[in-house]
């Protein structure tokens, strides 16, 4: 019963534009180290009255801890504070969404930005104390393939840390690999001038299996990609083009069998005497030409 409220005081005097703005005005005349620790000794004050632990999903949106996480960074609370939080959203990181995500701001490199080095905490912490396979953990591994979407642009990540970036959950986590390839896609587009062999590197985990028809039909025809992996989506291609000429052939062959069945069921029926040996044409001395179908 307390938690929506504290929440709701949180987003109107911590979180809310419109209050930042007013703390700004107060800092500006009040000074700016003392309007900041104003706020900050308040944003630990709610973090010590926040339930923490699974319960705490019911009542509080884990969009919500990204928040308070980020406004943490902003005034920089000490990592005792930060540290809690990001267990916290690590215990619920299954429920988030992308749009929760810490991404860096203004003209801040992303290979060297805090909010990616959280991020990879973050997802380390969830991969650690989730070993067990469970459903909740291909979510979280297709949320970090979309998170690694939007930081692969960065033309100061290099193929071995965006290869590091990429186990940072383990493949077997993924069900799916479209996320992955058009996370490897953008990379490759940020990155015209590397070699083959770190073009390998970076695609080396992609399996072409567990891509799409239509992303696998892309994959195919996209020349950044390395010659090995081109290859092997030709191959699981043709595989998925058999398979549906087989499917299609066995769904005609289905509605036709019940037609055809019915024919001689129908002619057999209609002839049933002819069952019975002792009217049997043949013992009748009837001729062949009249003998009935179901014979």
């Amino acid at each position: 019963y307390v938690s929506p409220i504290v929440v709701f005081y949180t987003n109107k005097w911590v979180l809310s534009k419109k209050t930042r703005q007013f703390w700004e005005n107060s800092g500006e005349r009040n000074g700016d180290n003392d309007t900041k620790n104003k706020v900050s000794v308040i944003l630990e004050g709610i973090l010590d009255l926040l339930p923490m632990g699974e319960k705490a999903s019911k009542v509080i949106p884990v969009g919500f801890y990204f928040s308070l996480l980020s406004r943490s960074l902003e005034l920089g609370l000490k990592s005792d504070s930060t540290g809690k939080l990001q267990d916290q959203i690590a215990s619920l990181l299954h429920l988030a969404q992308v749009e929760d995500f810490l991404f860096p701001s203004g003209a801040e490199s992303i290979f060297s930005s805090t909010e990616l080095a959280i991020m990879e905490s973050i997802f380390s912490k969830y991969v650690s104390s989730n070993i067990t396979a469970s459903p909740s953990n291909s979510i979280v591994a297709e949320l970090w393939d979309v998170y690694l979407l939007h930081i692969a642009p960065d033309p100061k990540i290099g193929p071995q840390r965006f290869m590091d970036l990429i186990e940072t959950v383990p493949v077997s986590s993924r069900q799916t690999h479209d996320h992955l390839y058009r996370a490897m896609n953008t990379f490759l587009l940020a990155h015209p001038d590397i070699s083959q062999d770190e073009k390998g590197l970076v695609c080396k985990c992609l399996n072409c299996q567990k891509l799409s028809q239509e992303v696998c039909i892309e994959a195919v025809q996209n020349e950044l990609m390395p010659l090995r992996l081109i290859v092997q989506a030709l191959f699981v291609q043709q595989l998925n083009t058999h398979q549906a000429f087989k499917e299609c052939s066995d769904s005609f062959r289905y509605a036709h069998c019940g037609e055809f069945s019915g024919s001689l069921s129908s002619s057999r029926y209609a002839n049933s005497k002819s069952q019975n040996l002792g009217e049997s044409p043949y013992i009748d001395g009837g001729e062949a030409g009249s003998r009935p179908l179901s014979f």
